[in-house]
């Protein structure tokens, strides 16, 4: 287990680093536009379209590592209705209600993206883009999380069940 939770986190770590470097380069790349608009007026062909396909990159490629560092927006209001002993039980079940809901959508993604590199599928504007490049990092940053969600609810389980352990030890 320790061995995927390892593959897992790499994972994540990867995405987040492309996701920035996918940022950077946008960041960049339009600073570089704005330069050359406001020396000679004209802008970069196709770069608007390139930057709206390749902005989903940032948002979702990195969406793994910011739920494992728990830098989501998280509500826990429900949580404080209950009692503490009450607080890990809702938590997996919050989990499992995440796994449930992550993998159909990230296996939908996933066909959306082949279908979309198998068709051709393109953005029209100044120039014609394929979209799966976007399509594809929502497939991978939904995948990871699904990931993400799945390994935190092992550990959950993990550290209940040596908490079960500890208390019948001490019986």
């Amino acid at each position: 287990m320790a061995l995927l939770e390892k593959q897992i986190r790499r994972l994540s770590i990867g995405l987040a680093i492309l996701g920035m470097a996918i940022l950077m380069a946008l960041i960049l790349v339009g600073v570089l536009d704005a330069l050359l608009r406001h020396m000679s007026g004209k802008s970069v062909p196709g770069l608007v379209e390139t930057t709206e396909i390749l902005l989903v990159a940032t948002v979702y490629l990195p969406i793994a590592f910011a739920y494992r560092h728990d830098a989501h927006v998280s509500a826990d209001v429900a949580l404080t209705l209950f009692p503490a002993r009450w607080h890990k039980p809702m938590e997996m079940l919050g989990l499992l209600i995440s796994i449930g809901l992550l993998i159909p959508v990230s296996y939908f993604s996933w066909e959306a993206t082949v279908a979309s590199f198998t068709s051709g599928e393109m953005r029209w504007g100044a120039v014609q883009l394929p979209l799966w490049p976007g399509r594809l990092s929502l497939s991978l940053g939904l995948s990871a999380l699904a990931l993400e969600v799945v390994s935190r609810l092992a550990g959950t389980i993990k550290t209940e069940d040596m908490a079960a352990e500890a208390g019948d030890m001490n019986k």
